[in-house]
Parts: C-alpha cells; structure tokens; sequence
C-alpha cells in the first residue's frame, strides 16, 4: 500500500481505492488539511513570537547604544567631557547645542552659560 505523510506520523492508505467509501476519503483529507494548517499556524505564531522577541531586543540594544555613545547638550549651557576612567576632563569646551558622540567611558559635565563668576578682590584692587 501507499504511505501518506502526515506531520510527524505517517498512515496507511488502503491499497484499492474502490474499498474507502468516497465521504470517509473526503473526511480524511479534511481532516489531514486542518492538521497541516493547525501545523502552519503554530509555526507560523512560532515565528511571530520569535521576530517580535528579536526586534524587542535590538530596540532595547540601540537604545542602550545610543545612551551609552550619545549625549544631548541643551541650549545656553557649556559642555565638557570628563574621562570616567581617569577623571580628567578635556580641554575643548562643547559649545553648539544639540547631539555629540562621545565614547563609552565618558560623561558630560554640563556648565550654564548664563552664570558668571565675579571677584571682589577688595576696594585698592579696583581702578
């Protein structure tokens, strides 16, 4: 007889097709339809739940990426960048607002530019 594959088991087929009557057939391929489309279906959640995990995951990467390589520097202030490592901060003064790329082991240290420091060294210092 014929072998006809099912997923994951396999059934045999009467070997005339004069013996099956034609609404027991009919039934089993029906049958066998909604046992493949069930399989599909399920491989086919199985996907979605896996693409869906993936693309959670590098969003959640390139978020972190870009808090770690990216830091915003507002409107009326100062930026310098200090080695979290060595603790020492950079000579160069960040001074255009918006977006700067920095590297891991580095923080901004924002400044306001609108502060001014003033000296009152005393009254015979003064002209």
């Amino acid at each position: 007889g014929g072998l006809r594959r099912r997923p994951r088991q396999y059934t045999r087929l009467p070997l005339s097709s004069s013996s099956a009557s034609p609404p027991a057939s009919r039934d089993g391929r029906r049958r066998s339809r909604s046992l493949r489309l069930a399989s599909v279906s399920s491989r086919g959640r199985r996907a979605a739940r896996l693409c869906g995990l993936a693309l959670c995951g590098l969003s959640l990467l390139a978020w972190l990426a870009a808090r770690t390589f990216a830091y915003f520097l507002p409107p009326l202030s100062y930026g310098l960048v200090q080695s979290l490592i060595w603790r020492s901060v950079r000579r160069e003064v960040l001074t255009t607002p918006g977006l700067h790329w920095r590297g891991p082991w580095q923080r901004l240290l924002l400044v306001p530019s609108t502060r001014q420091t003033f000296s009152w060294a005393g009254a015979d210092a003064l002209p």
